[in-house]
């Protein structure tokens, strides 16, 4: 009998309506911010904003650790 592991399933984020909870956070916190300054705008800037985070877990999964480690370490003042 083999036994293995299947490491895809351990380094898969969890989801919920196909994106992350990162994601719907952010979601979130920008259209409540945004409703106080584009109150009648709102609802097709929230869809966009929606999309785009949809589009960005669609290419890469682990998008926002990507960001997060791009703005920490600047080529310039990184040495090997």
């Amino acid at each position: 009998m083999l036994n293995s592991l299947c490491y895809r399933e351990m380094t898969k984020k969890p989801k919920a309506k196909g994106l992350t909870i990162t994601s719907w956070i952010i979601w979130a916190f920008s259209t409540f911010i945004l409703w106080f300054l584009i109150a009648f705008y709102m609802l097709p800037v929230s869809i966009s904003i929606l999309a785009l985070l949809y589009t960005l877990e669609f290419f890469d999964e682990d998008i926002y650790d990507v960001l997060k480690a791009k703005s920490k370490i600047k080529s310039k003042k990184f040495y090997a």
